[in-house]
């Protein structure tokens, strides 16, 4: 008689289900949980991967740094400039530890939104005015497009925090990706019982394959195309969480060599409609 045997790492899909009766039906579902314990366990191990490499390259170049500092081999009048390239790959980990400490507590579900009702326009016109003198640095023309009279008046359930990582991480990404003369343009709109927040940049674009994979953990665009600036690669990962955590959805359209437009729409604050974290309108 054929004898029933427990999956091994060998065979990680189980066993074959040949029989519909409870046996069967147990044995499928046994099957699927042996897939799903699988597939967590491959994404786990590509997590670490990404995290060690993210971590050795700044680590090894700091070393390398020091050592030659210590042993004389720069000379002193180049210390300096070493010093501030030291400098700049701490501060590379200080935002890698951050964003990996923020998305752990997004997906671990231990980060509470404290939704209020928020001023959309207000929080959109805060946080221009933050990032502005780094656009005009790099020579980009920031707008805010004038909305309708009904839109100034707009209220969604958000986390003011939150909400203002997201706009500023999406309108960093989009100075990062345009180049010196471009505009990015920030637009709100009623649309559909829904607050929409547009940014929009005359970038380098993307390619449908990179608009793909933009939300994937770690995944960054060729540093070539974007004068040499790297980010964390967890940018988008998080701002979808942090969209997705307030109740509201993300999307993006892109045309290579023509720009970016990323569009992020919340459900209107109604009296009846109370978040679940309380409080006070921001």
């Amino acid at each position: 008689m054929r004898r029933w045997r427990w999956p091994t790492a060998t065979s990680p899909r189980g066993c074959p289900v040949t029989s519909r009766d409870e046996v069967g039906e147990l044995a499928g579902s046994f099957n699927f949980m042996v897939d799903q314990l699988q597939q967590w366990e491959d994404t786990r191990q590509e997590f670490l991967a990404h995290v060690s490499h993210e971590l050795r390259s700044p680590l090894t170049s700091l070393r390398g740094l020091i050592v030659a500092m210590n042993d004389g081999i720069i000379p002193p009048d180049k210390v300096s400039h070493y010093l501030r390239i030291c400098d700049g790959e701490v501060q590379r980990l200080q935002r890698l530890v951050n964003d990996l400490l923020d998305l752990a507590r997004i997906q671990n579900g231990t980060d509470v939104f404290r939704l209020r009702p928020v001023k959309v326009l207000e929080h959109v016109r805060q946080t221009l005015e933050l990032v502005r003198p780094d656009a005009e640095e790099k020579g980009l023309v920031l707008v805010m497009s004038a909305p309708s009279r009904s839109a100034a008046e707009l209220r969604c359930e958000l986390d003011p925090d939150r909400f203002s990582q997201v706009l500023l991480n999406l309108i960093y990404n989009a100075i990062r990706f345009t180049p010196e003369g471009g505009t990015i343009t920030v637009e709100l709109q009623a649309e559909e019982g829904e607050a929409a927040v547009y940014v929009r940049d005359t970038g380098i674009g993307m390619s449908e394959e990179e608009l793909s994979r933009i939300w994937d953990r770690f995944y960054k665009a060729d540093a070539s195309r974007t004068g040499g600036e790297e980010g964390t690669g967890l940018g988008l990962t998080i701002v979808k969480h942090l969209v997705g955590g307030m109740n509201g959805l993300i999307t993006a359209e892109s045309v290579p060599g023509v720009g970016t437009a990323f569009r992020v729409a919340f459900p209107l604050h109604t009296p009846e409609h109370r978040g679940t974290g309380g409080g006070t309108e921001a």
